[in-house]
């Protein structure tokens, strides 16, 4: 998800209902053990290694 959806679903008033939903799945304790946030982001990272100097470049470009 981009950051530009992320934003409007973290904002806008008509997500209201998934913003509850997502907190209460982030904290149920199931879900704090069972999600590797570390490995997750370290996946993505080696995955995809040079995304975000990519983007950082072309915003610098524009």
């Amino acid at each position: 998800m981009g950051k530009k959806a992320w934003d409007e679903v973290m904002n806008d008033a008509r997500f209201e209902r998934f913003r509850r939903y997502y907190a209460a799945v982030k904290a149920r304790k199931s879900f704090q053990e069972s999600f590797a946030r570390d490995f997750i982001f370290n996946y993505f990272q080696s995955k995809y290694p040079g995304l975000r100097a990519q983007r950082i470049a072309a915003k610098a470009s524009q």
